[in-house]
């Protein structure tokens, strides 16, 4: 099977065929809401909650983050409310949940680097033909670093609440964020299909992890 030929067609399918004037903003927003600095620093300002000085501390090098990074490409006061958005999602999280989200972020966000460097894989943005909504060219692409750590977070949120509601918000998030990156054409579906199970196997790892610990705790 051309397995390089789907994956062209399919991203042309998803980036070209599906896209709608008022899809564009919505996709646009999940896109943005994968920045990593954005969702980590919403869970870490969750986590933080509970102690004043540290949650503005947190708070403040976030809105710095963001400001820094976003100025780069004029997007910074879409993130800083994006990050608003996610912090309130994030809000009424257990602590524990939050803390692991962040690990599941770190860890998942590490090997993405990692692969990052090894297949040095070009972005379809630069085919032509393509219509970028983001002007992202020259970085590597495989895998999505939005789909990984958006999905790992999702996953541990899913996980951590699997019969109730705001676990399938939290997952769905993830996916949505997914599939943006190839809606807005800076990213191949083999990519962001590496990134989701780089995401769910960081979020398992570090469930087990998190579930090993306790049980030592409680028998000490």
């Amino acid at each position: 099977m051309d397995w390089w030929g789907l994956d062209r067609e399919l991203f042309r399918a998803i980036h070209l065929y599906c896209r709608a004037p008022w899809l564009d903003p919505i996709m646009a927003l999940f896109s943005f809401s994968g920045v990593g600095i954005v969702h980590v620093g919403a869970l870490l300002c969750a986590s933080a909650r509970n102690q004043r000085l540290w949650f503005w501390v947190a708070v403040a090098l976030v809105v710095c983050a963001v400001t820094v990074v976003g100025a780069k490409t004029g997007d910074q006061w879409v993130e800083l409310g994006v990050f608003l958005v996610l912090l309130r999602m994030f809000w009424w999280l257990e602590i524990k949940v939050a803390i692991e989200g962040i690990a599941a972020f770190l860890l998942s966000g590490g090997f993405h680097l990692i692969l990052k460097a090894i297949t040095q894989r070009v972005r379809p943005s630069n085919f032509i033909w393509a219509s970028p909504m983001e002007s992202v060219y020259t970085t590597h692409s495989f895998p999505s670093g939005h789909a990984t750590t958006a999905v790992a977070i999702g996953t541990i949120i899913y996980m951590s609440y699997p019969r109730q509601w705001q676990g399938w918000v939290a997952l769905s998030w993830g996916l949505i964020v997914a599939v943006s990156r190839i809606y807005v054409g800076v990213h191949w579906p083999s990519d962001v299909l590496a990134g989701l199970g780089l995401g769910v196997a960081a979020a398992a790892a570090v469930k087990i992890l998190s579930a090993h610990r306790e049980g030592c705790t409680i028998e000490e």
